[in-house]
């Protein structure tokens, strides 16, 4: 009865310090092992992680891997055309790529979408900015699996050497809370 929730106000978020707290005040074994079960399917994707190695290709089908950006901060929108929410996100990830114009920095927009044509319509048509890409073909390779996407619009950040910041962080629409991860990042 309790699990629901957990899931629903977690997310990916670091489940130790739960677990550690679980832990001494609960006798429920089964709970807790419940809760453990949970949060190692998310270890991977903790703060201060390897980002897992996702691959894309671009409209002309160009592939390529999450590592060929290293060396610079990752802002990543996982979404899709069809997405009432993510759409409106576009407006505000475009002002926040223009704050950064020039920074070390590098926005990705990874596609979800089943219908690929449209994909490629829809960023023909908007004029969409940053670098537009699908995930990959192979479930495997795919940012949906690799980063357990179950909802979008999902963002993630990653710091210059790869690591996880945040794979659920600020949407472009938060404005100064996005902004400041992003100059931290930038600045460390």
């Amino acid at each position: 009865e309790f699990m629901p929730q957990v899931l629903k106000d977690v997310g990916t978020a670091d489940l130790s310090s739960f677990i550690a707290t679980l832990e001494k005040v609960s006798k429920d074994e089964k709970l807790i092992a419940s809760v453990r079960k949970y949060a190692a399917q998310y270890e991977h994707l903790y703060a201060g992680r390897m980002a897992p190695d996702a691959e894309f290709y671009d409209a002309e089908g160009n592939v390529s891997k999450l590592s060929d950006y290293r060396g610079k901060v990752v802002y990543i929108d996982t979404w899709a055309t069809w997405c009432g929410p993510c759409k409106r996100e576009i407006p505000f990830l475009k002002t926040l790529e223009e704050a950064y114009h020039g920074k070390n920095i590098q926005f990705i927009s990874v596609s979800t979408d089943k219908d690929v044509s449209a994909w490629k319509t829809f960023i023909a048509r908007e004029s969409m900015s940053g670098l537009q890409l699908h995930q990959s073909q192979e479930m495997e390779k795919t940012m949906s699996y690799l980063y357990v996407v179950n909802s979008i619009p999902r963002f993630m950040l990653i710091d210059e050497d790869g690591k996880i910041v945040s794979v659920d962080a600020p949407r472009p629409s938060s404005g100064e809370e996005i902004r400041a991860m992003i100059d931290r990042v930038l600045n460390d």
